[in-house]
């Protein structure tokens, strides 16, 4: 069953092969237009040849049916009539009622195809009455404002079209234009050139991004109102079959334009002169799109088109690229004069038209990479410059040659009119010839060393190419031993840091060991401590008050109950710590004579037996 597609697809290929017929004629692709015209047609062939068979069976059943029932009244009528008496006139009543209605239901039986298509086209149909557009062209939806300037900017566009949402368009697109300023876009094809002027007319909205209008955001702005205010002449001019007046009259919608405007339009687009030559002149009919015109001259009323309507922003889309020599010249002075006191966006790659721009910005992959003037961007020698030395060092670039060409006819024409109509004509319009030859001749030197600096410096670009790769190279191995060495850096601070950790935790293991030595010492000294105050009546004081022994500590040996006249005097013993652990006497108070005897015996450890002798000696002493 062929679907809808199938169907779609067979005037699609007619259509084209009409419209395109001398193409087709040119390139001897008839039999191929023709065989795949008939390959088309096979599977909607088949479909209708099942749907005429279906029918045809409906048709013949409905038929069949009705027939019968015209043969089942007329007989039980008969019988009724020739049995029961009845009246003919109620017979034939019945059955002409019988007939009406079996008519009905078989015409009805017959509509049901139709019915069931009318159905799917209708639900099609308000299926796009009731889709709502994402920008609405309602003339009461959106700002519009009386002083409009033009101004325009485009800030941080981003861009994909939405039947290729995977393709980056426009990313990032950040250029302006004030009023009365000239734009030109340049870059190579798909950069995003085509497209911008697209946001600018809202066909688009972008995706990310705003598109300003004198500072306000194209999503708030009147569609109709907006685009009353843009002028547009496009690469292929679109023109409609009717006369070059009505084709003109098309560029104001919104009041009458009288047959003065559409003159004056005509004369600044450089139209007039040609349309007063035509036999009918402005109701001269133009063809199907422009078909009895040339390209030059359907370019020249699209543009006065666009003036008719005295728009403040002219958007001019490739409108000089597809022209010859001598009609590119007509149309860029058109061009020229259709820009003075409007906003111009320019897309166009021949130097002529963009070098007088006041802003070029450069675009690839949908961002400008470079923008300034001409002068301003052939000094900065970057994307701008290397597409002006691809253009002009381009000898099989036909641009290049109708420039030389059309410089070379304007300065003819210009000495031309310089002649004048008397007698020393023959003379005057001999030096044009000559001036002419000098002028040819030195452009051509000119030339010459133009492209002489042109290969020099490519040279030198090859040179310094060639020297920052081998620099990227040495840098590249410069950064890689940097990195080595950092990392051998971070294994010797990772060693240092292990070692570190080793060496503390000795040192606290050392502490540890000692230390521990001294509170056992210190620990017997005060466990005995309670023996010697019983016993021998003795206090030991620790004159720093630590609880730690350390070095250079000094303990105090109070003896008590010595003198038999007096039981509370004390006799002190100081003894410090040396540095092996052993104890020296440093004084004693009170003096005693016995001391001398005894302290060396302080170079031993201290014991209970120890200290009861020294405290028999003081007994004896204090005796005495």
């Amino acid at each position: 069953m062929a679907t809808v597609k199938d169907h779609n697809f067979v005037p699609q290929v007619s259509s084209e092969a009409l419209s395109n017929i001398r193409t087709i004629a040119g390139l001897n692709k008839e039999t191929f237009f023709v065989e795949s015209y008939e390959q088309k047609l096979e599977l909607p062939f088949i479909s209708a040849i099942k749907k005429a068979n279906i029918h045809g069976l409906c048709f013949g059943f409905s038929q069949c049916v009705l027939f019968m029932a015209y043969a089942a009244s007329f007989r039980y009528g008969g019988y009724l009539v020739s049995s029961e008496g009845l009246l003919y006139t109620y017979v034939f009543r019945v059955i002409l009622a019988v007939v009406m209605s079996g008519t009905a239901m078989g015409k009805a039986s017959s509509f049901t195809p139709d019915y069931a298509k009318a159905k799917i086209a209708a639900a099609q149909f308000f299926k796009l009455l009731d889709r709502i557009p994402k920008i609405s062209t309602s003339h009461a939806v959106g700002e519009k404002w009386d002083n409009f300037k033009g101004e325009i900017q485009f800030l941080n566009c981003n861009f994909t079209y939405p039947t290729r949402p995977d393709v980056q368009v426009l990313n990032g697109l950040v250029v302006s234009v004030k009023p009365g300023q000239t734009l030109a876009f340049v870059g190579s094809s798909g950069c995003g050139k085509s497209t911008s002027v697209q946001l600018l007319e809202r066909f688009y909205d972008p995706d990310q991004g705003y598109v300003l209008i004198d500072g306000r955001p194209s999503q708030n702005v009147n569609v109709p109102f907006l685009r009353s205010q843009i002028g547009i002449v496009s690469q292929e001019p679109v023109l409609f079959g009717c006369s070059i007046a009505e084709n003109i009259q098309y560029g104001n919608n919104t009041c009458s334009v009288s047959m003065e405007e559409i003159v004056e339009a005509s004369k600044k687009a450089y139209l007039h002169d040609f349309v007063m030559t035509l036999p009918q002149k402005y109701e001269t009919q133009v063809g199907t799109q422009g078909s009895q015109l040339s390209r030059g001259q359907k370019q020249r009323i699209a543009i006065a088109r666009a003036i008719v309507r005295n728009p403040k922003i002219l958007l001019l889309d490739e409108a000089t690229s597809a022209l010859d020599t001598e009609s590119e010249q007509i149309v860029q002075s058109a061009l020229d004069e259709a820009r003075k006191g409007r906003t111009c966006i320019v897309i166009a790659h021949r130097l002529s038209t963009i070098q007088s721009a006041d802003i070029i910005a450069v675009m690839s992959n949908g961002a400008v990479i470079e923008q300034g003037t001409h002068d301003t961007l052939m000094a900065k020698k970057g994307a701008y410059f290397n597409l002006i030395v691809n253009i002009m060092t381009s000898i099989t670039d036909p641009n290049m040659s109708d420039g030389f060409t059309s410089a070379m006819e304007e300065i003819h024409n210009e000495q031309l009119k310089t002649c004048g109509r008397s007698s020393t004509r023959r003379q005057s319009c001999a030096s044009p010839t000559e001036s002419l030859c000098n002028t040819s001749l030195k452009k051509c030197k000119d030339d010459e060393m133009l492209f002489e600096t042109i290969q020099t410096f490519k040279r030198d670009l090859v040179q310094t190419s060639a020297s920052l790769k081998a620099e990227r190279h040495a840098v590249s191995e410069m950064i890689s031993e940097i990195e080595q060495k950092e990392m051998q850096k971070e294994d010797v601070l990772q060693k240092i840091e292990k070692l570190k950790e080793a060496q503390s935790k000795r040192k606290e293991c050392n502490n540890s060991v000692s230390t521990q030595g001294k509170q056992d010492r210190l620990k017997n000294l005060k466990k005995a401590r309670g023996v010697f105050q019983d016993q021998l009546a003795m206090e030991i004081r620790s004159i720093s008050g630590k609880t730690k022994l350390v070095k250079g500590e000094k303990l105090q040996f109070v003896f008590r109950n010595i003198h038999p006249s007096d039981l509370n005097s004390a006799y002190i013993v100081t003894l410090g710590i040396n540095q092996d652990g052993s104890y020296q006497i440093v004084p004693v108070t009170p003096c005693s004579s016995v001391c001398q005897s005894w302290r060396a015996s302080f170079r031993r450890p201290i014991s209970y037996q120890h200290l009861a002798s020294i405290r028999k000696e003081f007994i004896s002493e204090a005796r005495c």
